[in-house]
Formats: structure tokens, C-alpha cells, sequence
């Protein structure tokens, strides 16, 4: 540039001129507004790759604005329809391999699944489990795997609890098992004498395929006190009168079973002692603790017993008879794998006659069941961890609310930042259609099948950098129009655009390394939701 001469004595000229024919390439190039001052840039300056596209973008805005939103509703239906999404809670992958508790995990239910062929004693047997992946334990295997996931719906979240629990679906349960867990048949005419018990279906204690395999309210207890064992008579009447104040309350809700009026007793401990004491089950709790003491040492001795020639005939593939020495109405279910050595009892259980179809009534008012006094402590579920479900999923659910609440108020923040509901809407549309294309990246790129709920997560993360994106751009056009008040809208564009997209691509590239940096975690759900939620806020 050159300086000008002013031809007013004591009025100084723009310290530039420009020479109307002359093009300086990407250089700004300015010539005096004519109804101000401040010089303007011209229509050919701004010449960059990235300010040309800026410009043409300017002056066709609804082709690029439809172009976008088409591509981008193609690779979303596409993502969705040929990748298989379907929007369930999916809580599997928890068990991953990778920390020393998910490897312990995943051991214990390796062995509990093929607890039948390692106890042949085979060394052979355990090496291959060790060697060799097994069917059903691929990483395609658990959580959404699109059509393979509708075509057997909860098969796996199934298989995944049963394995997890140790009680597997009738087709796998070992004869033995089957045999030491319910009552023997010496039980079956003294339960149908039993004046109390008139009119109730007893067939339930002889049946382990319902005792096992039907989904019940199965609490488990505790003694507070190591030097208390859940068989002295004073935990013996806390845990009867806390299973007489649950039952009653599954009775007044109508969600146990058995007899005309009322359900069957749990089967527990407390059942053993009336079937064992004469008259029992005429006994109030405090009547059957006085008279449980008179054989509490007889009846440890012979539990330890039992449990110990159990072990040497136990037999996971055939039928076998109960040891003699096992005292009629004993269960391996109702003590702990040391009994043998310790005659303690810390930890034991109760079966209450109940339904799969109650699960959810039974949550909403699990807290009031009684979990005992005095040293007794009780923790209700089911076998297949039902509660537990319940519990996940309704705290997934109350999340999912509150990123619905933060999409509202996102929203109103852009409306009145903007002051214009059209890039409010435009702004909201970005963020939404950024989930399926981040899924389509995640399935057909990242070629991940696993899709936990956890990754609907992300939406918070999506949805406050989605409204940060319109405010940077916003606010570099306003700044942009502020200093050029008469420039043309594609010379704006070229200004503020381009220096926008740079502010988001550094937030973008921090960010992702935070993203992707985490993500090797070796949780799957946490590793794959960490990645969705980074490709879900780049795209």
C-alpha cells in the first residue's frame, strides 16, 4: 500500500489506498465505506481455501443447509436399520476381562458353568477352558448385537445372570444339585398331616425344578456378630419373626402363593427346626427358639456331618442318594461350604414362595420388608438378582431424564442467546442427528457390536458442546458484522466462519484426547461408551 495525500489542509487521509485493479491474493483488502470511516473489505479479498468455501456457502445457504441435513438423515437411517440399533438397557460387559476383579469374576463363572465336566477331576478339561474360548463367551456374544439379539431376544442378559448367579436353567442343572436342594419325601406325609398347613400345596418343597428354577424372593442373612452363629436360638427367633413380618406383608399384597388363605412357609432354617420339633409348626417364634436349644448342638453335629459326606458322594452328572447321616429336611442351601470343618453359620438363606410376575411388586415395597434385629441383618433379591435389575435400570432411567432436561434447558439458552428460534432449531437438529452418526461410526467403522445403555450417557457431553458450537459461532458473526457493519454477508461469513471453525477444532482435538485416552479402559461399557460419546461429539 501507498500513502495518499489529503487535499483538505489539516485533514488527515487513511493511512492506505487501494488500487481498484490490483489484486493482493489472501491479504485483506479494504476501500473507504462510503457512509463511514471504517474501511470495508472488498468482495475479493479473503481468499483461502477454507474463506472461499465460507463465501460460497453464504450465498447458497439452504442448498448447503439441505445437502447437510440429507447426508446426514441417509448415514442415520442407515446406522440404525443396517446397524441393528435398538434402544434397550442393556447392562452386560460388566464381568469384562482385563482387572483382577473382572478376571476373578470371570473364572468363577467359568466354573460355575462348567462345573459338571470339571468334576471329572480331568486335567485336560481346564485347560482347555483356559486355552480355548468357549461358545456363548465371544465379545459379539453379549450386549446388542443387532439381528442376532432379536432373533433370541434375552438369551443372553439370561445366560449372563444365570451364570453369574450359579443357578442355571433346567436343561444344565446337575442331578445332584437338583436332589440335595429340595425336601426328601420322609418330609411329605408329615407336611400333609399338618394341621396348619391344611390346604396348602406342600408339592413346592419336593419340586426342585420350582424351587430352583422359578424366579423367588430369596433373601440372604447374616449374623452381625462373629461370635454369634445364625443357629443359637436367639438369631433363630430373629429370623423367624423377620420372615413371619415379611410374609405377612406378601400375604396383605397378595404376592406369594400356596394355600387357600395365606402362602407356604419360606424354606429356611426356621423351617427345619418345626419340621424337626415336635409340634413346630404350632409354635410361636419365641416357643420354637426355647425349644431349639435343647437340640441346637445335636443339630450342628449332624449338619457337619451331613455336609461332609456330601461332599465325597456329591455327583454333578448322576443321581445320587443323600448320605445317611443327613437328617431329614437338611439342604446344602441352607449352609456354607465350611460347615463341615467349622459347625459355624455366618451367612444363610430363605426361599419365599413367590412368583416371577410379582418382581416388581415385590421392589416397590422391598423396603419394608423386615431384615431382623438384634445380630441378624437381611438383604433381599431374587436368585437371578431381579432387584438388582430393577434398581440399575431405574437409575439409568432417572439419567436419561436428566439429560432430557438439560436438551430443555440447552435449548432455551440458545434462544435467548441467539434471539432466533430458527438456529435454535437448527442447533438442536445437530445435536440430535450427531447420536446416529456417531453410531454409525461406532458400528460400521469402529466395527463394535457391544452397545451398552451407559453410551446414552453421552448425550449431556452432546448436547452442552453442541450449544457451545452455536454460541462460537454466534458470537465470531456478531463480532465479525460489529466491525464491518456494511460488508456483504459473504465477506461476514469468510471473516467469522473459518475463525469459528478453528476455536471448535481445538475444543474438539482436547477433548478427544481426553476421550479417547480413557477409553482403554478395559471395562467394556466404559471403554465403548467413552468412545461413542467422543465420535457422537465430533460428528
Amino acid at each position: 500500500m501507498k500513502e495518499s495525500k489529503s487535499s483538505n489542509p489539516g485533514t488527515e487521509s487513511p493511512p492506505f489506498e487501494v488500487d481498484s485493479g490490483s489484486d493482493v491474493g489472501d491479504e485483506p483488502v479494504f476501500e473507504k465505506s462510503k457512509d463511514q470511516a471504517l474501511p470495508e473489505p472488498k468482495e475479493n479479498a479473503y481468499n483461502h481455501f477454507w474463506q472461499r468455501q465460507a463465501k460460497r456457502m453464504a450465498r447458497i445457504p439452504r442448498i448447503y443447509l439441505g445437502v447437510a441435513t440429507g447426508i446426514a438423515i441417509l448415514f442415520s437411517i442407515i446406522a440404525f436399520t443396517v446397524g441393528g440399533f435398538e434402544g434397550g438397557v442393556d447392562n452386560a460387559g460388566w464381568q469384562s476381562r482385563g482387572t483382577p476383579i473382572g478376571d476373578r469374576q470371570t473364572q468363577l463363572m467359568m466354573v460355575d458353568t462348567f462345573q459338571k465336566v470339571l468334576a471329572t477331576g480331568d486335567p485336560a478339561v481346564w485347560n482347555e477352558l483356559q486355552t480355548n474360548v468357549q461358545d456363548g463367551w465371544e465379545s459379539g456374544s453379549l450386549g446388542n448385537a443387532g439381528e442376532r439379539a432379536s432373533e433370541d431376544e434375552d438369551t443372553g442378559d439370561r445366560r449372563l445372570i444365570e451364570i453369574k448367579s450359579g443357578f442355571h436353567s433346567s436343561g444344565d442343572v446337575p442331578v445332584g444339585l437338583r436332589r440335595s436342594l429340595m425336601l426328601g419325601p420322609e418330609h411329605r406325609e408329615r407336611l400333609l398331616q399338618e394341621p396348619l398347613l391344611e390346604g396348602c400345596d406342600t408339592t413346592w418343597y419336593f419340586n426342585a425344578s420350582r424351587l430352583e428354577d422359578e424366579e423367588h424372593l430369596w433373601p440372604i442373612w447374616k449374623s452381625k456378630s462373629s461370635s454369634t452363629t445364625l443357629l443359637s436360638p436367639p438369631l433363630i427367633y430373629d429370623l423367624c419373626v423377620a420372615e413371619q413380618n415379611t410374609q405377612q406383608l406378601l400375604e396383605a399384597n397378595g404376592l406369594c402363593f400356596g394355600c387357600d388363605e395365606g402362602c407356604l412357609p419360606p424354606f429356611s432354617p426356621v423351617l427345619y427346626a418345626r419340621l424337626t420339633i415336635t409340634d413346630g409348626f404350632s409354635l410361636d417364634c419365641q416357643e420354637l427358639s426355647d425349644n431349639w436349644g435343647s437340640i441346637q448342638a445335636e443339630t450342628e453335629s449332624a449338619w457337619a456331618s451331613c455336609s461332609s459326606d456330601l461332599k465325597k458322594v456329591y455327583d454333578p452328572i448322576n443321581e445320587y442318594d443323600m448320605p445317611k447321616s443327613c437328617p431329614p429336611g437338611f439342604s446344602p442351601a441352607l449352609v456354607e461350604g465350611s460347615f463341615d470343618e467349622t459347625e459355624w453359620l455366618t451367612f444363610t438363606s430363605s426361599i419365599f414362595a413367590t412368583s416371577e410376575a410379582d418382581i416388581d411388586a415385590m421392589y416397590d415395597i422391598v423396603d419394608d420388608f423386615d431384615r431382623g434385629s438384634g445380630q441378624l441383618l437381611g438383604a433381599y433379591d431374587t436368585q437371578y438378582e431381579g432387584f438388582s435389575s430393577i434398581f440399575t435400570d431405574s437409575v439409568v432411567g432417572r439419567d436419561m431424564l436428566l439429560a432430557c432436561a438439560s436438551a430443555v434447558i440447552t435449548t432455551l439458552a440458545m434462544l435467548v442467546h441467539t434471539k432466533s428460534p430458527f438456529i435454535t432449531v437448527i442447533g438442536l437438529l445437530q445435536v440430535i442427528l450427531s447420536f446416529p452418526l456417531s453410531f454409525f461410526v461406532y458400528t460400521f467403522i469402529g466395527g463394535l457390536d457391544f452397545f451398552p445403555f451407559l453410551n446414552f450417557i453421552g448425550v449431556f457431553v452432546v448436547f452442552a458442546l453442541g450449544a457451545d458450537n452455536v454460541f462460537v459461532t454466534v458470537d465470531k458473526w456478531k463480532n465479525a458484522r460489529i466491525a464491518h457493519p456494511t460488508a456483504e454477508t459473504a465477506i461476514i461469513a469468510a471473516i467469522s466462519l473459518p475463525d469459528a471453525a478453528t476455536a471448535m477444532f481445538l475444543t474438539t482435538s482436547t477433548t478427544a484426547i481426553a476421550f479417547f485416552g480413557t477409553a482403554i479402559c478395559p471395562v467394556a461399557p466404559v471403554s465403548t461408551k467413552l468412545f461413542h460419546a467422543e465420535n457422537t461429539r465430533r460428528c
